[in-house]
């Protein structure tokens, strides 16, 4: 074993590029699987598959079971190097963890004495930071996980409840200098059924399936939010469960609730949770139903539909609830002013109607706008430079950030 680390950020890695990487403690902070007494022994790592036609291989030498020709592992004082050849292709992978960069950095160079056509899939199975609740509780825990697709970069967030240090947990990004095709967050959607790192499924067919650890499959969205709008829209917004339980379900003595029908969690129109239908309408590119959703839950139009009387609140601020169609007092707007739908709701409008999110290099654009909000004018400051930007009709653009211009005209 080699032992890289910046004194914060550590890795263990084996002559055949197995091992683990931790940041601080490996006790609550590990970043990937290492299983210590498992068969087969020493795995998993950090593997660069390199597909050449049909075949595939890793300059690690491990996990594939198709071996280089040539293959040499030198672990030296802060770096672990692999060089291996196989079929022309000479190629040389050099791990070390960054000086300032809390990271394990993969330099990775590749030659071929031909013209061909390879592809790199570069490989590292993420795991539950908490040894010993991976090993107690990982059949509950693993689905409080999310790993995604954020640009070019994947992102794995740990949020697991009751961790020692949540305030300090660190997101993990991997990432790469070079433009990826594609990108599997599930491990078993890239390696397959009854199949290990020796013989993964979406290498052998040549492509990723583009999966992550939240949200679904397309279809299945669009599924989940039709049912949203079938079961759970009313005139006053999206209510939180449908059907609104008893207060003796299932049991008088083991009850789910004290609330009446058409209140609070237990069936009302529950304000947070309604911005976040809005933001998945226009993930989902559908303007109509976002708009629908907005338009709605505004506290002066829920007002009037519901009535001055009924409503009892003010019509210029969101509340954290309205009663539900279950309720004798369906329309009844419940605190006021404590909530957080204001915060998000300016979220799903700006990044998400609007589609205006700040990204490394610039401005991009993705706008997702019913009829009725054609055309928008929207004034956006952004590092100190003034963004007039029209939109008339639904397309994603990326402005570049220019620190020369003080101010710029973005006509969509």
């Amino acid at each position: 074993m080699n032992y890289l680390s910046n004194g914060t950020f550590h890795t263990m890695m084996s002559h055949a590029g197995d091992g683990v990487a931790f940041y601080k403690s490996p006790q609550i902070w590990r970043i990937n699987h290492y299983r210590f007494f498992h068969l087969p022994t020493d795995r998993s790592g950090f593997y660069t598959y390199i597909k050449d036609g049909k075949e595939y291989w890793c300059p690690t030498s491990e996990p594939c079971k198709t071996k280089p020709e040539k293959w040499q592992s030198t672990h030296g004082m802060g770096y672990s190097r692999f060089e291996a050849s196989k079929n022309g292709v000479d190629v040389t992978a050099t791990y070390f963890v960054g000086k300032y960069e809390n990271c394990l950095i993969w330099n990775l160079k590749i030659k071929s004495d031909s013209d061909k056509k390879i592809t790199v899939f570069p490989f590292v199975e993420l795991g539950m930071m908490e040894f010993m609740r991976e090993l107690q509780w990982q059949c509950y825990n693993k689905h409080q996980l999310s790993c995604y697709a954020l640009d070019d970069v994947l992102v794995y967030h740990y949020g697991v409840e009751t961790q020692p240090k949540p305030d300090e947990t660190p997101l993990v990004y991997f990432a790469t200098n070079a433009k990826i095709s594609g990108y599997d967050c599930d491990r078993d959607e890239f390696v397959g059924s009854y199949r290990s790192e020796e013989n993964p499924m979406r290498i052998e067919e040549g492509n990723c399936s583009n999966s992550t650890l939240y949200g679904g499959d397309p279809e299945k969205q669009i599924m989940a939010m039709d049912s949203v709008k079938k079961y759970l829209d009313t005139d006053l917004g999206v209510k939180k469960i449908h059907p609104s339980m008893t207060t003796d379900y299932p049991t008088k003595d083991r009850n789910l609730t004290m609330y009446n029908k058409g209140c609070g969690e237990n069936g009302s129109v529950f304000c947070h949770a309604n911005t976040w239908a809005i933001i998945a309408e226009c993930m989902l590119g559908r303007a109509d139903n976002a708009y629908k959703y907005y338009h709605q839950l505004l506290p002066m139009i829920a007002q009037a539909k519901a009535g001055e009387w009924r409503y009892k609140a003010e019509p210029y601020v969101y509340s954290s609830n309205i009663f539900g169609p279950e309720s004798d007092k369906f329309g009844l707007a419940n605190v006021s002013w404590l909530s957080g739908t204001a915060a998000w709701m300016y979220i799903a409008v700006t990044q998400y109607m609007f589609g205006i999110k700040a990204k490394w290099d610039g401005l991009e654009i993705n706008p997702c706008l019913s009829s009725e909000m054609l055309p928008a004018k929207v004034t956006r400051v952004f590092r100190g430079v003034k963004y007039n930007i029209i939109i008339t009709k639904n397309e994603k653009v990326f402005i570049p950030f220019d620190s020369s211009k003080s101010e710029v005209e973005v006509n969509i």
